[in-house]
Parts: structure tokens; sequence; C-alpha cells
């Protein structure tokens, strides 16, 4: 510590004064700054990617072909026609779905399967109304033996608190199997 003070203060003599040392400081702090920006800025490629390349390529190529719309003479038309034919010899063209044109025969199979598809589907529909129908009765048949049973189950619990009452009658008419009173039996008048 005492050797580095030894140094700044005879930087800042030099430099004249510590203020003056300060402000070095800070300027080169500042340049160094700088210089760090401008290397990572010089460091990055400033070319445009491929894709942006392509594009303007592209874009600047229409722009320099003439447009055959009849007022140019023949010539420039033929130049305009090979240029659209050299960019898709370099591109994969796309291939669009065909329409199939149906024959007589197709659309009469297709209709008559049409047909047998809306008669099944009526056949359908017409059994399961029957079937509702018909599946009323069980249901009717087993909310009846519902209700038998509930009815017993109810017999069934009154029986048995019938004879639960019968019971506690008989207990408080029965005679009682303690002759003594218990202690204070002779004091009960």
């Amino acid at each position: 510590p005492g050797a580095a003070d030894g140094l700044l203060d005879t930087a800042a003599a030099l430099a004249g004064g510590r203020g003056a040392l300060a402000r070095f400081a800070g300027i080169a702090s500042v340049v160094l700054v700088a210089l760090v920006v401008l290397v990572w800025k010089l460091g990055k490629s400033s070319a445009p990617s491929n894709k942006t390349a392509k594009k303007k390529e592209k874009k600047a190529q229409k722009a320099t072909q003439p447009k055959g719309n009849g007022d140019a003479p023949n010539g420039a038309a033929q130049v305009t026609a090979e240029a659209p034919a050299k960019e898709k010899a370099d591109e994969p063209i796309p291939l669009k779905k065909q329409k199939k044109k149906e024959t007589a025969e197709e659309l009469a199979a297709k209709k008559a399967e049409q047909e047998r598809r809306k008669k099944q589907s009526r056949e359908a529909i017409q059994a399961n109304s029957k079937g509702a129908a018909t599946s009323t009765k069980p249901q009717q048949n087993f909310e009846k033996k519902m209700a038998v049973e509930k009815a017993k189950v109810q017999e069934e619990e009154q029986v048995a608190m019938f004879r639960k009452a019968q019971e506690r009658m008989k207990k408080k008419d029965a005679a009682p199997t303690q002759l003594s009173g218990g202690r204070f039996a002779l004091l009960e008048d």
C-alpha cells in the first residue's frame, strides 16, 4: 500500500495534482469503453443474412427486367419469358392437387351408396323406436318389483319395532329379582 501511494503521488505530481489524475483516469476509462464498443461493432459481420441477400437480389432483378406489357418490342418480351424460366429451374415447382373428373358410372355408384346408407339409417331409427316402446315394459316391471320390495322392507321394520316394544313391556311387568330394596329400603314410606 505504501509503494502504491508513492507511485500515485509521483504520477499526480507529474500530471499536475490529484485532480488531474482523476480527470486522466476518467478520460482513460471513456476511451477504453469506446475502443471496446468499436471492436465489438467491427467484429460483427455487417453483411446481411443469406435470406435477405437473396430477397434483395430478386428485387433488383425484377427492377432491371423490362415488363412485357405489349408496348416493348418482341425481343424484350422474350427476355422476360426466359428469366422466369431460369428462376423456375432453380426452385422446385409446387404440385397442385388436380381435381379428378368423375365418370357417369362413378356418380351412379356414389348415388346408390348414399341411398343404401339412408335406407339403413331409416331402418335403424325405426328399430330403435320399436325397441324403445318395448323397453318401457321392463322398466315398469322393475318399478313394480321395487315397490313390492319396499313394502316388504317396511313391514319387516315394523315387525322388528313391535317385537322390541313387546320385550320392553315384559321387562317392566316382570317381578324384581332383588328382594331387598337396597340400603335405604326401610326409610321409604
